[in-house]
């Protein structure tokens, strides 16, 4: 059926290899340098940064949570970038790819019983929390997906980071249809803390075909954020920073992960650089593909990210900053939504059937309102209605969609290339 653009786990094997060649790699690398190559004053923030970090791992009663059991809570806000496409991707990848994070992070993860034995000791609870904003930055209410309409969500960039919230209190997750052609290999990348310019591109960016396990991503794919995250923290690739897996020996600053050439496929015992010692590829910081796990020194080095001011990860979890965004653990509100809805076609003919669906988001609706001036019938009350117009023309649509929150109304007219403006809401 054709659909308007305005209408609108991995499973492993110990001992074989699972190849991942097919599977996009991350940007991370190439932007930073791009940005070094722009604003060379990053550096010294790296620099601070990084003897922060140094200072942050030797002085054990300066880390604030090791071995401790309360968690580093970031409010996450993700920026569905689209065009009624596929990448208007629903609510449901969205929280599914919160709890996949949320596994990663807190060694809650099913298939650490995969983890090798040579790692099973300092494979980490690295003790950060991603809660999805219940308060937006002016302090209305928010699920913490904001839907933003445009056609830079195809052949995407920094300039596809549409509606950034506020870096100092929100980790930005941007998700868009593609990449620009200078990216076109890339699943998603991040920026290092302070390496951001302007600040407020800093945050995440990816293709929704690789956020969470289910809708239009998978489960193989589903660790890409957990990756991403991990350079927001300041991990590099466990290779080191760049973006060549199996070309050169190499290393990650971290005291646990041993010299490796990088992987892109899960030979679990895997040994090049220092035979007999084993490769850490299980690391999410792979490119294998089969990630399971960050180890105890890594864990300290996102930890140190968090404690700097550098990036302003500090703020991010500060009593004040949870309250602010919502994600304190104070009861989550319910949001008006932000109604919006898609028809399968919109050149309408005589005898015509346009089907109808409510597209809302912010907010779960529980009752519509439909007018459909000249069409059959002229007025409906489903979440998906069809309706019968027998005569050629142009014909407005309105929904009006409520919960117990109040009421958002919408319209637009059907017929062929106009679309009004997503913010073109009436709140009642």
């Amino acid at each position: 059926m054709y659909k308007s653009p305005l209408s609108l786990f991995f499973f492993l094997i110990i001992g074989t290899v699972l190849h991942a060649q097919e599977e996009k790699t991350c940007a991370t690398t190439e932007v930073y340098l791009e940005a070094l190559k722009k604003h060379p004053e990053i550096l010294a923030e790296q620099q601070k940064l990084e003897q922060f970090t140094a200072h942050f791992q030797n002085d054990q009663n300066h880390q604030r949570l090791a071995g401790g059991s309360t968690a580093y809570v970031i409010p996450v806000v993700f920026h569905i970038i689209h065009n009624y496409g596929q990448e208007n991707i629903s609510d449901a990848q969205v929280y599914d790819a919160i709890r996949v994070m949320n596994e990663d992070y807190s060694k809650g993860n099913p298939d650490t019983t995969l983890i090798a034995p040579s790692f099973l000791g300092i494979a980490a609870d690295c003790q950060i929390e991603f809660r999805l904003a219940n308060k937006d930055p002016q302090g209305n209410c928010t699920n913490g997906i904001d839907r933003v309409v445009s056609p830079l969500t195809m052949g995407g960039d920094d300039d596809a980071k549409l509606n950034p919230w506020p870096y100092q209190h929100y980790l930005n997750i941007w998700v868009i249809n593609s990449f620009s052609p200078s990216m076109s290999g890339a699943a998603a990348y991040a920026y290092y803390p302070g390496t951001a310019f302007p600040t407020n591109v800093d945050g995440i960016i990816s293709l929704y075909s690789y956020v969470g396990s289910i809708g239009a991503s998978n489960p193989t794919r589903s660790r890409v954020l957990s990756h991403e995250v991990g350079h927001y923290l300041n991990l590099a690739h466990v290779w080191g920073s760049t973006n060549q897996p199996g070309v050169a020996c190499g290393d990650d600053g971290v005291f646990d992960t041993p010299e490796t050439k990088g992987w892109t496929s899960c030979m679990i015992n895997g040994s090049r650089c220092n035979p007999p010692v084993i490769e850490n590829v299980q690391n999410y910081m792979e490119y294998s593909y089969c990630g399971v796990m960050f180890t105890a020194g890594q864990k300290v080095r996102m930890h140190a990210a968090l404690n700097s001011s550098v990036g302003a990860r500090s703020s991010l979890w500060t009593l004040v900053n949870l309250s602010a965004t919502g994600t304190d653990g104070s009861a989550t509100q319910v949001c008006i939504p932000n109604t919006d809805f898609e028809a399968d076609i919109i050149s309408v003919c005589a005898g015509n059937t346009v089907h109808f669906q409510d597209i809302c988001w912010n907010g779960d609706p529980t009752s519509w309102s439909w007018s459909f001036p000249g069409g059959t019938p002229s007025t409906s009350s489903d979440s998906m209605p069809a309706i019968v117009y027998n005569t050629s023309g142009t014909y407005d649509v309105t929904l009006s969609s409520s919960n117990s929150a109040g009421t958002s109304t919408f319209s637009y007219s059907i017929h062929p290339g106009y679309r009004s403006s997503i913010n073109d809401y009436s709140f009642q």
